[in-house]
């Protein structure tokens, strides 16, 4: 009797210990610290004062499609990706209701076809950077869709607002056109609390939602479906006219039409640098055949290589030192839950071990 008496006092006091909820000395409502107290921004010191337009971002394609299918762009979700060092999101929206709780837009990003790649709803990957954004008060993040289906703004607005994402935390430009030298620096955008560029690719109405940037007002892109090396620099949509630029450094396979990631050779245009289809050295010449240096480098699946790859490019582009990763996003709550059930488990089990062989 007193050893189990024993053992269910232990177990009692082990349950407790280990569901108690963790302490901090920082307020969750506590406002982020502005430059001047804690001045890193993106990770660096010295990128505070460097204007938005001349930081190099690296940027995931189809950032919602991930997984190992033909119509995949990405072998990790986005969640992932902004811990390790992705800056701008795209994705591709359709009109495509699934719940009207949770998907108040009633937009899905697919690809193509939401019966060929259905990666959730609009407001599901939007909660995903907010949770991140949260969870890092020192990082500036672009959020870029297209709107093949014309979805009217005002169903994107629902989405984004769903998600957190209003006039207050988000950066409204002063006119439709913003100059490339009047953009803001990172700091200043950190410091008004509005760390998040949103931009559309067609569809977007600044009478109606400022806040929601049309791309090509501001931005020009080189082509985005290239199926020879070395990569075209170009201007394919938009115009230079003293805006962004975006290079699409994505190259592909065309199998009856249809153009897929080519896999096969990831490993060097995914490369930062040692050969002359990388990221680096194709920068630096789009840089001089064009006359402006990208502030946009998206790639297909970021993740490959692990070393010597794009966050190692933008790192070399923007003169820093090795970005280190970022928080998670509080949707690695669940991860940490099941770690502490395990923890639970052993010591339970040890504690019954020792228990019957006492007795």
């Amino acid at each position: 009797m007193n050893l189990a008496f024993l053992i269910l006092h232990l177990f009692t006091f082990l349950q407790f210990v280990i569901s108690a909820p963790a302490t901090s000395k920082t307020s969750p409502l506590a406002p982020a610290p502005t430059s001047s107290s804690l001045a890193t921004c993106n990770g660096h010191a010295s990128l505070c004062n460097v204007s938005y337009a001349n930081v190099v971002y690296a940027g995931a394609h189809n950032s919602y499609a991930y997984g190992d299918g033909i119509s995949d762009n990405q072998y990790s979700n986005i969640s992932d990706g902004l811990v390790k060092g992705i800056r701008l999101m795209q994705a591709q929206g359709h009109d495509y209701p699934t719940n009207e709780t949770t998907n108040p837009s009633g937009i899905s990003l697919c690809h193509t076809s939401c019966y060929l790649e259905d990666g959730g709803s609009l407001e599901s990957w939007l909660l995903q950077a907010r949770n991140w954004l949260n969870a890092n008060p020192r990082e500036v993040l672009t959020i870029l869709v297209t709107n093949p289906d014309s979805v009217n703004v005002t169903r994107w607005q629902k989405g984004f607002e769903y998600a957190g994402f209003n006039s207050t935390n988000v950066f409204s430009p002063s006119s439709q056109h913003t100059s490339r030298n009047d953009w803001p620096t990172l700091g200043q955008l950190i410091d008004s609390g509005k760390r998040t560029i949103a931009i559309m690719d067609y569809g977007a109405n600044f009478t109606q939602l400022p806040w929601l940037i049309e791309e090509f007002s501001n931005i020009w892109e080189n082509p985005y479906d290239q199926l020879t090396l070395p990569f075209n620099c170009s201007v394919d949509r938009g115009t230079k006219n003293d805006n962004l630029a975006f290079h699409n450094h994505v190259k592909d396979l065309s199998y009856l039409g249809i153009s897929t990631p080519d896999k096969d050779d990831l490993t060097m245009v995914n490369a930062a640098v040692n050969n002359s289809n990388a990221i680096v050295p194709t920068v630096q010449r789009c840089t001089i055949e064009t006359g402006v240096r990208p502030t946009y480098v998206m790639v297909d699946f970021y993740d490959i290589p692990s070393q010597n790859n794009i966050f190692s490019a933008v790192d070399m582009l923007n003169n820093v030192s090795t970005t280190p990763p970022t928080k998670e996003g509080k949707s690695a709550a669940p991860r940490l839950q099941s770690s502490l059930s395990f923890q639970l488990s052993l010591i339970i089990c040890i504690i019954l071990s020792i228990a019957v062989m006492t007795l």
